[in-house]
Formats: structure tokens, sequence, C-alpha cells
């Protein structure tokens, strides 16, 4: 091999490496057994709006502006009825369901226990943003997943948006009919 050939090797794995480093991981993540793509409309009956609970903030912004990007980069990302993620759901919305988020969850954190146990343990992560994000029903959990990415520079940070949005995809798994019709097929 030429140098020049060693040199373009090397530059084109270090471009990958790069890419990776903005990619979402999704993984641990469970769905109940009873869980029913219909449960989305169900959510939806309550204004359209599932209460999201954020614990922990991964950027240096104030915690009303995490909860904003989020709320923003979430509303209507799920198959099914569309959904309005919000930390602040309007007055007289009792809804059974909501996302709970837990920014840096540490490995001693129980996905199947949050939904009854808001106090969950943290650890610093190494590297990126990682988030355990849990749909409950009351105390119950409906699903889970925990969802990472490599760099994110903020709260409106593309890379951070793209985990949020494919953490719903795992969390309310579509009909198989909305995975024909595309994203745009709201049923």
């Amino acid at each position: 091999m030429t140098r020049r050939g060693a040199t373009l090797g090397v530059g084109a794995l270090a471009l990958a490496l790069s890419a990776c480093a903005n990619a979402s991981v999704i993984g641990q993540d469970y769905v109940d057994p009873s869980y029913d793509p219909r449960l989305v409309g169900t959510m939806a009956k309550y204004g359209g709006v599932m209460p999201m609970e954020v614990y922990g903030n991964p950027f240096n912004v104030p915690k009303n502006e995490l909860d904003s990007a989020m709320s923003s980069a979430m509303k209507g990302a799920n198959f099914g009825q569309p959904l309005d993620f919000s930390t602040t759901p309007p007055e007289g919305i009792a809804s059974p369901y909501s996302l709970v988020v837990l920014f840096s969850p540490a490995r001693n954190a129980k996905a199947n226990k949050i939904c009854a146990n808001r106090d969950q343990p943290t650890a610093p992560t190494e590297v990126g943003v990682k988030a355990m994000m849990v749909v409950c029903s009351s105390d119950q959990r409906i699903s889970s997943a925990i969802a990472s990415v490599g760099q994110a520079n903020s709260p409106n940070d593309p890379a951070f948006t793209r985990m949020l949005q494919q953490s719903l995809i795992v969390l309310l798994p579509p009909r198989p009919e909305d995975i024909r019709g595309g994203p745009e097929f709201r049923g």
C-alpha cells in the first residue's frame, strides 16, 4: 500500500468514527406483553398530551430550556395519533400515562421500578448523553429503553433530537399498517 493510500484509509476511518459518535443507540428495550399499539390512541384522549417527567440534565442549560427542547423534539414523533410530550401539561389533564426520563442512570437503576419509585440512582456518563426512558401507566411500566448518543452539545443538537425520536419508536412501537404507511400515517 502506498503512503497516500494509507493516509486516505486513515482519513476515511476517522470520518466514519466521527459519524458514529453522533449515532443514537437504543438498547435494553422492553415492551410489556399486554401492550397494544392502539394504546397510543387511548393516551391521546387526554388532550393529546403525554405528561413527561425529566430527572437530571446532561447539558449546562436551565431545566426549562431542556424540557422545552425535549417537548419540541418529541411532539408528534410517535406512530399513531400524535402525542405532545409535556413537563407542564395543561390544567385538568389527569392522564394515568406518563413518560419518565432519567438522564445518566446508574447501572443499578431499575427501569421496571421507576414508575412506582422515581428515586433511582444516577452516575456520571463517561461520554455523550445517556437516558433511561420509561412509559408508565400509573405505577406500572408499559415499556422502557436505554438511549444514548456519543456527542450532543445542547438540547437542540440534531443528534440529541434523533435519539429522542428514535426512542419513541421503541417505547411506543407501531402497528404494521403504520410501518407500511410511513411516519406520515396517523391512525
